[in-house]
């Protein structure tokens, strides 16, 4: 190898900003260690199904991931005003990519000797690249053909509150190829899965996107086209949102004299359509943000802003809490997840002094995790 080189392996996916967020700071990082830095593009249509016992796991998503295929085809047969919203939502998001670099490679049956080659460290995270309800190709997200020297995982999460029995051994078994010191997770419930399972004491970390400075995202964030009229509440809520919940949001801000923008809301396309860098102005300009993304909690963070987790409503088979408990129990913030927006109380605020000096401490610590691993 003539460079230095790190490839990236991490979900991707072009309507989700947080998954951009993640990718690209992880990136800049690990470009500060004087390494070219590469993304695979990992996207499940790409990605063949090679391992046995994952196959066997995964047949049940293999054929909603088929039907989901040939329900893609015929909406671009037969064109939906909905289906054009949503793909100049997903081209605007996209054009983030231009800060990513892609790695050369394409996942084939043959390429893994091609990235063990070319590449002197292979990182894993972050985003729930770990969660079994996210993947299909576990051979691959799991590391099972990269050399054990040249692999790590960077705030992997495993986005789940318990691991379903028949994804164990198969995780288990993977889990084994790696380095025990070389694992780190983005949540205290991902290393408390991972120690049952191997033994394996590893290390939580920061998402990446909190390695970064507030100036760095700001440096980023790019006014949008229409501006809201007045100081305003944000909500970015990706789960189903009731009526009642609506109505209350809205005395919220009817009480407060705020205006409520809605990222979410498909009727106001100029806001839903926003890209990457407009949605890092809104949270950035906000007053309060509302909002059930892990993503928008971090940034809420960064950018020194009140805000609220809200529950999702709907009932899920799984929990995908223990990323938000892990990052507000860190930073002293647990009253800012609420399950029912009543709940809200404009009157406490948040001390962002004391928790600069937690995210002073904890990006310490995930750049030590890093050191140890790059620079030795």
């Amino acid at each position: 190898m003539e460079n230095k080189k790190i490839l990236i392996i991490s979900l991707y996916g072009n309507n989700n900003y947080g998954n951009k967020l993640q990718n690209y700071s992880l990136q800049e990082v690990l470009k500060s260690y004087n390494y070219d830095v590469h993304t695979l593009i990992s996207s499940e249509d790409q990605i063949p199904y090679s391992y046995s016992d994952a196959m066997k796991i995964s047949f049940g998503k293999y054929i909603k991931f088929l039907l989901k295929k040939i329900m893609s085809i015929f909406r671009n047969i037969i064109p939906q005003k909905s289906n054009v919203i949503e793909n100049e939502r997903i081209s605007n998001i996209k054009k983030f990519d231009k800060l990513i670099k892609k790695s050369e490679i394409r996942i084939d049956h043959n390429n893994y000797e091609k990235i063990n080659n070319n590449y002197n460290y292979i990182v894993f995270g972050s985003d729930q690249v770990w969660n079994p309800n996210y993947i299909t190709n576990y051979s691959l997200f799991l590391g099972r053909k990269i050399s054990k020297d040249k692999k790590f995982s960077y705030a992997a999460s495993l986005g789940v509150e318990k691991l379903e029995d028949k994804y164990k051994k198969l995780y288990k078994t993977l889990l084994y190829g790696f380095n025990e010191e070389y694992i780190s997770v983005r949540e205290d419930r991902g290393a408390e899965i991972i120690n049952d399972l191997n033994g394996f004491n590893v290390e939580v970390v920061l998402d990446p996107t909190m390695l970064l400075d507030k100036s760095d995202w700001l440096k980023l964030a790019k006014e949008p086209s229409i501006k809201p009229k007045k100081e305003y509440i944000l909500t970015y809520i990706l789960g189903t949102q009731s009526d009642s919940r609506r109505k209350i949001i809205d005395g919220i801000a009817n009480k407060n004299n705020y205006e409520v923008i809605n990222m979410m809301d498909k009727s106001n396309i100029e806001i839903y359509n926003s890209g990457v860098e407009e949605f890092l102005w809104y949270i950035a300009n906000a007053n309060l943000i509302l909002a059930d993304s892990f993503h928008a909690g971090v940034f809420s963070i960064l950018f020194e802003k009140e805000f609220y987790i809200i529950n999702r409503e709907e009932n899920l088979s799984y929990s995908m809490n223990s990323r938000f408990d892990t990052l507000l129990v860190k930073f002293n913030l647990e009253d800012r997840f609420v399950y029912k927006v009543e709940d809200i109380d404009l009157e406490r605020k948040i001390d962002y002094a004391s928790i600069n000096k937690i995210l002073e401490e904890e990006r310490k610590k995930s750049f030590e995790f890093l050191d140890k691993i790059i620079k030795n």
